[in-house]
């Protein structure tokens, strides 16, 4: 609703009447006429009683939210007028107060949006598509001003349902730590974080407790979109959402175990569940070591005859492939990690990357070409 006018005609006219000792009749004819003119176009006003007590926040503060606070806010207030608070409203814009209160007739508020007085509130065809009253929220607004006009700043409820965001998500919030070492970027619901140094993602920040809405697969930070990102002197990261901010503190990390390697390690891969570490040694090794089980012993397998250049645990954690300088690429089960199956590439193996999409690997050969192979490719052929 947009109250803006420069004259409050009624009121205007009035004064105009009381100040004078005699009228003509071409006033009193021109003042019957606007009268009827206005009288046709009011809205309907329901009745109720007078006895009940208006509630601003529960009966009032829902339909000015939705028609005219569009227009009238903190951020955009059309004629400078602010609806958000009774006291706001009091207050008013250009042509003051829009309330008086105990004086519902008289208010700008009510008889803008009754109709019975220009300029009539919402104006036609407006881009926020707010509607006129109901007879019944003209009635409520008319008695909740005849009663005062009391109430305070209302805190709408949250949402109780939230929407996973899918898709690529666009980076709407950054920040770069003290020292440069570190970037965190928001995506959707997510804060990834970056390590400069390495040049590559290291990590998904996320809440515990939002994980049985299940907004990302890989952990959400906030309900909504990570709209802001700051890092603290000492390394500790704020973030902002919906009506939220969130600090990340870091954890000193501390050494749980430790597994001899029997030999130098060229490369080494996680499962993604956590369970599962592997590591390639320079001798052609591949050592698993279970993740969960500080008890359980780890494995050291060696089908490989040079140096282990790249490993890749399956989606499903389910099973180890393995690229090497061998001219091999090899897939084993963890449940018997001693057995495995061969490809024989014909050239050196330099890297190797699991799709999901598809149940495919992704090698690149000392042959500067990228071959894709489905993980069928694993099994003997037909005899």
């Amino acid at each position: 609703m947009s109250l803006n006018h420069q004259t409050h005609p009624r009121h205007t006219l009035f004064s105009s009447m009381t100040s004078r000792v005699g009228l003509n009749i071409g006033i009193a004819i021109g003042l019957s006429a606007a009268s009827l003119s206005t009288a046709s176009a009011q809205l309907k006003i329901a009745k109720i009683s007078a006895d009940r007590k208006v509630d601003f926040g529960k009966e009032i503060y829902p339909f000015l939210r939705k028609n005219c606070l569009a227009c009238h806010n903190t951020t955009k207030a059309k004629a400078k007028l602010n609806m958000e608070t009774p006291e706001l409203m009091i207050k008013g814009g250009d042509t003051g107060a829009s309330i008086e209160p105990g004086k519902g007739d008289a208010s700008l508020l009510f008889t803008s949006s009754a109709h019975t007085e220009e300029p009539t509130m919402p104006p036609d065809k407006n881009k926020s598509k707010a509607k006129n009253l109901t007879p019944e929220q003209l009635a409520l607004l008319k008695l909740w001003i005849d009663q005062g006009a009391i109430g305070s700043k209302v805190i709408v409820e949250a949402p109780k349902t939230w929407t996973p965001l899918t898709g690529i998500q666009p980076i709407y919030a950054s920040a770069l730590s003290i020292d440069g070492r570190f970037a965190a970027v928001g995506r959707g619901h997510e804060i990834q974080l970056y390590d400069l140094r390495l040049g590559r993602l290291i990590g998904t920040i996320s809440d515990p407790e939002l994980k049985e809405l299940n907004l990302s697969p890989r952990g959400a930070a906030h309900k909504d979109f990570v709209s802001t990102l700051a890092f603290a002197p000492n390394g500790d990261l704020a973030s902002g959402g919906f009506r939220i901010a969130k600090l990340w503190t870091q954890t000193p990390s501390k050494k749980e175990s430790e597994v001899a390697l029997p030999a130098e390690s060229k490369t080494i891969a996680a499962s993604a569940d956590g369970k599962w570490i592997a590591s390639g040694g320079i001798d052609g090794s591949i050592t698993i070591v279970n993740a969960n089980d500080a008890k359980a012993k780890p494995v050291t397998v060696k089908d490989h005859t040079a140096v282990v250049t790249a490993l890749a645990f399956t989606s499903d954690n389910a099973s180890l492939i393995s690229a090497s300088a061998d001219k091999t690429l090899r897939l084993r089960t963890l449940a018997a990690p001693t057995k495995s199956k061969k490809i024989d590439t014909g050239i050196a193996q330099n890297a190797l990357v699991y799709l999901k999409a598809g149940n495919q690997l992704a090698s690149a050969g000392a042959d500067n070409q990228i071959r894709l192979y489905p993980l069928t490719a694993f099994d003997p052929p037909p005899a």
